[in-house]
């Protein structure tokens, strides 16, 4: 009837009120859930950093690489990396270290009139400037077979090359790109830097512009940062600019009406695809 409120004894609970609120809590749940698993699985696959790079403006902007089990004993090697200096300075590229080892076994770092190059506690210097404000492909290659050490700069590694007669780099060390704290040197004026496409092999051969390595490599997984400001995301790097072409151009052909006829096997192996220039499809 009109005028007559229903009233709840003190103390009930409303039916409908508490199925709704059971309702909310479950379907919260469920999506925490779902959120929780879609995070792990992008943190256990991880994905190449086509548009990533490390920025590394003091001892307190660095990457350490999460593996250290995989790196391991090298008899020959190649490491691989993209650098660009932002402000004049000293600066640390990349270091490498055994367990209990007091110096780099491998490491990378330069200021305005060298390249200095680490092998085995031992510090070589490379008489070569880098032009600031532009990347540059800087490469170490190691084979303990032939005792050789060399550098290769944009591509020209002829004469960067020591005789280097020492033993292997041992295994299951620390990685780290950037300068670390307790790598600083006091009086030390440190520049500012841009990495990109560390990479590192278990060989001496010519690697693809964007194959990702086979020891070390640039996907997200395999690295922990410092801070959020020592990585930054620019879409004019070289292997991001690769891949949105390929996408673009991948994205056409499926948008064009196609069809289906009968190719002979003469003509069908035009059309299996081949690694590009970033080493694999992009």
């Amino acid at each position: 009837m009109r005028g007559i409120s229903r009233r709840m004894k003190p103390g009930t609970v409303d039916l409908h009120s508490a199925i709704r609120e059971k309702k909310f809590t479950d379907l919260f749940s469920q999506l925490l859930l779902l959120w929780i698993i879609s995070s792990s699985v992008r943190q256990a696959h991880g994905f190449f950093m086509y548009d990533s790079k490390a920025v590394l403006s003091d001892c307190r902007d660095y990457w350490t690489f999460q593996d250290r089990e995989r790196i391991p004993l090298l008899f020959q090697m190649t490491v691989c990396v993209d650098v660009r200096v932002v402000s004049p300075g000293h600066w640390l590229a990349f270091s490498y270290s055994s367990p209990r080892a007091p110096r780099f076994d491998l490491g990378l770092e330069g200021d305005a009139n060298s390249l200095y190059a680490w092998l085995l506690g031992v510090k070589h210097r490379f008489p070569v400037r880098l032009a600031p404000q532009v990347w540059h492909q800087l490469c170490l290659r190691r084979d303990s077979l032939r005792n050789t050490f060399s550098m290769e700069v944009n591509g020209s590694s002829g004469e960067h090359q020591r005789t280097v007669i020492a033993r292997v780099i041992p295994p299951n060390g620390e990685l780290t790109l950037g300068c670390r704290p307790r790598d600083a040197t006091p009086g030390l004026d440190w520049g500012k830097v841009e990495l990109y496409l560390f990479r590192m092999w278990g060989d001496v051969g010519q690697h693809q512009t964007c194959e990702d390595g086979s020891v070390a490599g640039w996907e997200s997984r395999q690295w922990s940062i410092s801070q959020p400001r020592a990585q930054t995301r620019d879409t004019q790097l070289g292997c991001g600019k690769i891949q949105r072409k390929r996408h673009r151009r991948n994205s056409g052909n499926m948008g064009q009406n196609t069809q289906m006829t009968t190719v002979p096997d003469s003509v069908a192996k035009e059309f299996v695809s081949t690694p590009g220039k970033c080493g694999q499809p992009c």
